[in-house]
């Protein structure tokens, strides 16, 4: 009988040292425990559908204003918001505004024209979204429009409801 719970203990033992190996750490990994599933540690993987990421963040282009051109930028930017370009590129109303504003803060014309900029682009990207049920360049068009109106007034009220109407635009064009 002695002998037999000998032989029990030392199953028991052995038992419990072999599940433990099994818990050990994994020696190629330096120490780190082994992720569960088998994945590589430290990896994120993200799926899904990426086509619209370019167009959720707006590239300003880079409007140079020389120390004595303010006079003369605020004349381009003027003319690019009267012909509707607004951010396109660097000769379009919004980043030369920006670059003036950037030169000479509280510059008032520059400020003044940066507001009717972002409004005129609200009432663009307002206009797409107002058709972009099914319609891909509608759809591009409000996107680029939020990109920049997030990109210049995250805080205005009227760019936040833009947005929130564009997610929920985003959301039924899923649908």
């Amino acid at each position: 009988m002695r002998a037999s719970r000998l032989a029990a203990t030392a199953a028991i033992f052995l038992t419990t040292c072999l599940a433990m190996a099994g818990c050990g750490r994994n020696e190629d990994s330096g120490g780190k425990p082994a992720p569960a599933d088998g994945a590589a540690a430290g990896r994120v993987t993200v799926e899904g559908d990426d086509r619209i990421a370019d167009s959720l963040t707006w590239d300003r282009p880079q409007a140079a204003v020389p120390e004595d051109g303010v006079d003369e930028a605020l004349e381009r930017a003027q003319a690019a918001l009267e012909e509707g370009r607004l951010y396109e590129d660097a000769e379009a109303a919004i980043p030369l505004y920006l670059a003036i504003l950037a030169r000479e803060p509280g510059e008032r014309t520059a400020t003044a024209g940066l507001r009717k900029a972002q409004a005129a682009l609200l009432a663009r990207g307002k206009a797409a979204l107002a058709n972009a049920g099914d319609d891909v360049d509608a759809m591009r068009q409000l996107h680029e429009a939020a990109s920049v109106l997030r990109a210049i007034a995250p805080a205005d009220k009227a760019v936040q409801d833009y947005l929130r109407q564009v997610d929920q635009a985003d959301r039924l064009w899923e649908l």
